[in-house]
C-alpha cells in the first residue's frame, strides 16, 4: 500500500497516510493514518518529525510464528530483522554518530 509521511500538528509524530485517505482528506484538511490517528498536518516547510511507532508496525508486521515452526532458525532470525526495523526506524540507526530520534 503507497503511503505518504505527515506531521501531525498534535503529536509531531510523521504518520503515515493511504493513497485514499490523502485523497478523502484533501477537502477537510484532516487525514487518517494508517494506525488509526487523525493527522492535521504541519506546515510543509517544518522538519519531518519522529516515525509513528504504530504505522511502522501496521506497515512492518511481525512474522507469522505459527506458520514457520518447524524452521525455529529461520523464524528467530524474522523476528530479530523485524525488531531491528522498527528499532531503526523509531530510534535511528545504531552507529556511532548518526542522527537519533530521541
Amino acid at each position: 500500500m503507497p503511503t505518504t509521511s505527515i506531521t501531525s500538528q498534535l503529536d509531531g509524530l510523521a504518520h503515515e497516510i493511504a493513497e485514499e485517505d490523502l485523497l478523502a482528506g484533501s477537502t477537510t484538511g484532516r487525514y487518517r493514518a494508517v494506525c488509526g490517528a487523525w493527522v492535521a498536518p504541519t506546515s510543509m516547510t517544518a522538519a519531518p518529525g519522529r516515525p509513528c511507532g504504530a504505522c511502522t508496525a501496521v506497515l512492518s508486521p511481525a512474522p507469522d510464528l505459527a506458520a514457520s515452526e518447524q524452521h525455529s532458525r529461520s523464524v528467530w532470525r524474522a523476528v530479530s530483522v523485524w525488531l531491528r526495523t522498527c528499532s531503526t526506524t523509531v530510534h535511528g540507526s545504531a552507529r556511532r554518530g548518526a542522527p537519533s530520534w530521541t
